[in-house]
């Protein structure tokens, strides 16, 4: 039985659609005008809206059906419609999408040409970013918004502390900054959301104290961490200089290290 190239998109009607036997087939929704799904070979269902752009006969695509739900394909061909009458093109905007920095490209930059040559502290950026925004990698960096960067804020503040959603605030802001130097032309998504307030803290471990936590260092199973504590513990020496710490620093015969970059 032949089907029909014009329907009304229903979710059942869609994922009834055989797939041919090569290339592609379209339908036209009858409920939405300009709106139109095709279905490759291998039974993949795309939304798209088909207009003239520009003297041209364009092709935009929406997004695959079922994670583009058929009222959601609907809203978007509203939207695109709503813009090329207004004279605007979407596949300019698009193809301008794809050419712009993922959020994972950027970081790879601040890595590259601000973080690891001038701060001390650059494996903390690279710790963090991998631990707390990893799922925004490969994200366009237009379309991380203000909300998306205030919900994150909002949630690490929830589960892991004010002082790491604020630390992971900064580092969001900073990179945008950096990318609009370099030239991006977006805004930063991070301007103007508030800070958790701090609390300063001044605990002290007490002199009766001392041989429990002598005890609990000398237990850490990862004897890297329980050196770099006891490193720290008996030489008062900055977290950032003990990271960096090399054996060509070290004189075994005096029994010292000489930190030739320190604040």
């Amino acid at each position: 039985m032949k089907q029909r190239k014009a329907f009304s998109f229903t979710k059942a009607a869609i994922a009834a659609l055989a797939p041919p036997a090569q290339g592609m087939a379209s339908y036209r929704d009858t409920k939405e005008d300009g709106l139109s799904v095709y279905i490759t070979a291998k039974g993949v269902v795309t939304f798209f809206v088909r207009k003239r752009v520009g003297g041209r006969d364009e092709r935009i695509k929406i997004g695959r059906f079922p994670e583009v739900t058929i009222e959601q394909a609907r809203k978007r061909a509203r939207v695109l419609k709503g813009e090329i009458a207004a004279g605007q093109d979407p596949t300019a905007k698009n193809k301008q999408l794809r050419q712009e920095l993922t959020f994972g490209q950027l970081f790879e930059l601040y890595m590259e040409r601000y973080s690891r040559p001038r701060k001390r502290s650059w494996r903390s950026d690279e710790r963090e970013v991998n631990q707390y925004l990893a799922h925004w990698l490969s994200r366009r960096l237009s379309l991380i918004t203000r909300n998306d960067v205030a919900a994150l804020h909002e949630r690490l503040g929830r589960d892991n502390g004010p002082y790491q959603a604020n630390r992971v605030l900064a580092r969001i802001s900073a990179m945008f900054n950096k990318a609009i130097d370099w030239g991006w032309q977006g805004t930063n998504p991070a301007h103007g959301i508030p800070k958790f307030p701090e609390k300063s803290r001044d605990r002290f471990v007490r002199p009766d104290e001392l041989p429990q936590l002598f005890a609990a260092i000398d237990a850490e199973p990862n004897t890297t961490a329980r050196d770099f504590i006891w490193l720290s513990l008996l030489t008062g020496a900055r977290k950032a200089n003990v990271l960096a710490m090399r054996w060509s620093e070290i004189d075994w015969d005096n029994r010292t290290w000489h930190i030739a970059d320190t604040k």
